[in-house]
């Protein structure tokens, strides 16, 4: 049996896709939850095998999510659900520790391959996603040495900004204004020249 948690902060969505899994040979879904820190309590108390997760929460978000719940379920497997295929928040997700990025749109039968692909070792993606993911790798990569140039500040905001957090979160985490926030960010983008967080932030890995 592939036991499955959800996070999802549209009630229907989570009614629905419960419905899907529990109606779905082999799977059961053992916890749907409408936000990132409900979530993340009581998945980490069920422990179940695949965690979908909404990537755009209110509160924190679903990349914080995973970040937090990884660590203690390594063999958890996470896949991002959204509905859009926003770069940057493709790369937060899996450097966080998802394995699979999935679109709203995806039908339901491809939802579920996506579950017992994940379940059977695979790293599920939806077609446009995986394009894009294609594209960032094909793209020249800049040398790390780079990232010593970057002050002290300025490497906590980027590897906040690796944990998929908003500048509104940082500014929060860092006691600092949200200006400044900005500030660092663009200091960042011209030390490293990059254009982006996704491109910055592949060069902690």
């Amino acid at each position: 049996m592939i036991t499955v948690g959800l996070i999802e902060d549209h009630q229907g969505q989570r009614q629905s896709l419960s419905e899907l899994l529990n109606r779905s040979e082999g799977i059961r879904c053992i916890g749907a939850f409408g936000s990132a820190e409900k979530g993340v309590v009581e998945l980490l108390a069920l422990r179940p095998e695949i965690v979908l997760v909404d990537i755009h929460l209110p509160g924190k978000n679903g990349v914080f999510a995973v970040s937090k719940m990884k660590p203690f379920l390594p063999k958890t497997h996470f896949l991002m659900r959204t509905i859009d295929g926003d770069p940057e928040m493709i790369f937060a997700a899996l450097q966080a520790g998802a394995i699979g990025y999935l679109l709203k749109r995806d039908s339901p039968s491809d939802t579920i391959a996506a579950v017992r692909s994940a379940s059977d070792g695979g790293a599920p993606m939806s077609a446009r996603v995986a394009r894009i993911v294609v594209g960032q790798f094909h793209r020249q990569p800049v040398s790390e040495a780079r990232l010593e140039d970057l002050t002290p500040r300025e490497m906590e905001v980027l590897q906040s900004l690796a944990s998929g957090n908003r500048y509104s979160e940082i500014a929060e985490e860092l006691d600092i204004g949200l200006g400044t926030v900005q500030s660092h960010v663009r200091n960042i983008y011209k030390k490293l020249q990059v254009h982006s967080a996704v491109e910055a932030t592949r060069l902690l890995r």
